[in-house]
């Protein structure tokens, strides 16, 4: 059987959690937590792990707190 794998498009981000970690003014160790927690979605190559622009904007936007008032 096989499994349907959906392809990234060429143009799209793809971040370490170094680089990830700079962009959102966080520490790997937040970005860490969130992906053993099944909050952040990535991808694991080998042992190497990246993050998708679009799946990072969606885990921002399911976070994200809006003003009360």
């Amino acid at each position: 059987m096989t499994i349907p794998v959906r392809v990234l498009e060429t143009s799209q981000r793809l971040d370490t959690y170094e680089t990830l970690a700079e962009r959102l003014g966080v520490s790997r160790a937040t970005l860490e937590r969130a992906v053993s927690r099944g909050q952040l979605a990535h991808i694991r190559i080998g042992r190497c792990v990246r993050f998708n622009e679009r799946q990072v904007e969606a885990y921002l936007r399911r976070h994200e707190r809006r003003a009360s008032g």
